[in-house]
């Protein structure tokens, strides 16, 4: 994970001296993107020096698709079908739980497509949602086949990155087939979060995405049901908050950052709110945040609104990032805006993020 992160980001860690894993701590994340997990491990292994501490091993929850055969196949975008091949036959679910420690996380109304099928393989493909089905008979278009009927003969390569899309329960309608396949993910919904409640109760370390999924406009929160449940009947000791952010509007590979907050005994008052707070005052300020405010508001990113922003930035303890404390980089702050008004999604995202954390006014 370090190898991959090395080679993809440029990666800045802020607070590593302040990662506190007491017993029964939760490391609770903000989720960005898919590339969070990898992140994580990858910097604050080291940064934090983990590798020293190892009586503090962490767990992870992490999304349940992980440990489906397949998951290689399906879920990553562009895979070449020969790729798809080769790593369909592959899974990772036993190294995850034995040897990383990582513990499934389901949800007890959604499920990936491929979760669905293996459950209920008679369930005719008529009965699946209309994008699916078309998705499906142009893929067989393209491959000159016949277009399946049967909902099992899609969990083969030729149709695995069709098969990790979320359905929810009342998507597909077929009671006599599907019931059974829901009771039993409800079931074993509730069994993953009571693992979760004994690790942490037992003293052990848990990080944990508390949002549930990554963020699909860039804001931080709502936090996924369940959480304040585990943090209470998990009775955990502290709150350990780590916010991350990206900044892809730089030259070069995408500047990533992980920032520690301070740990926090959480209240179970407003525990929710309080979390989410922590989390928010974690974000870093970036320049691709205040680049992006000023390309979508149609201007420019002159001196005085970054001083401002490090300003106030600095007086609420938040971190920041070095070159926007030189006065001498404007150049890149200028190839900022001019990316973000070049890639106005990416802007719209990070301003969002900005504002969600309180980064900018």
């Amino acid at each position: 994970m370090r190898a991959y992160v090395g080679a993809r980001f440029s990666v800045r860690v802020f607070g590593a001296e302040r990662l506190r894993l007491d017993p029964g701590t939760l490391v609770v994340a903000t989720h960005r993107s898919d590339d969070d997990a990898p992140l994580l491990c990858g910097t604050l292994y080291v940064a934090a020096r983990l590798w020293r501490r190892r009586r503090e091993r962490v767990a992870f929850a992490v999304r349940d698709d992980l440990f489906e055969p397949g998951f290689f196949a399906g879920y990553p975008k562009g895979v070449p079908l020969p790729v798809r091949r080769l790593v369909w036959p592959l899974s990772i679910g036993a190294t995850l739980r034995d040897r990383l420690g990582c513990l499934p996380i389901r949800s007890a109304t959604g499920m990936r497509l491929a979760q669905l099928l293996r459950g209920a393989p008679e369930l005719p493909v008529e009965r699946l949602p209309d994008d699916v089905r078309e998705a499906v008979a142009r893929r067989a278009a393209r491959l000159g086949i016949e277009a399946p009927g049967r909902g099992g003969d899609l969990l083969e390569p030729r149709f695995s990155d069709l098969l990790w899309r979320v359905v929810d329960r009342d998507e597909v309608t077929a009671p006599e087939l599907l019931d059974p396949v829901w009771r039993a993910r409800a079931g074993a919904a509730l069994d993953d979060l009571r693992g979760l409640v004994d690790l942490v109760r037992g003293g052990g370390r848990l990080l944990l995405f508390p949002e549930g999924r990554p963020s699909p406009d860039g804001a931080i929160g709502p936090l996924m049901p369940g959480f304040s449940t585990l943090v209470r009947r998990g009775r955990a000791t502290r709150v350990q908050p780590v916010a991350l952010a990206y900044d892809p509007l730089a030259p070069g590979r995408t500047r990533a950052y992980v920032s520690v907050g301070e740990s926090f005994v959480p209240q179970l008052d407003s525990l929710d709110e309080t979390i989410l707070a922590s989390l928010r005052r974690a974000m870093p300020l970036t320049a691709g945040q205040l680049a992006a405010e000023a390309a979508l508001d149609g201007g420019t990113l002159p001196p005085r609104v970054v001083a401002s922003a490090v300003e106030r930035a600095l007086a609420e303890r938040r971190p920041v990032e070095p070159r926007l404390l030189d006065a001498g980089d404007r150049g890149r702050l200028a190839e900022a805006v001019f990316a973000a008004r070049a890639a106005p999604a990416r802007a719209a995202r990070l301003r969002r993020e900005a504002a969600s954390a309180g980064v900018t006014s």
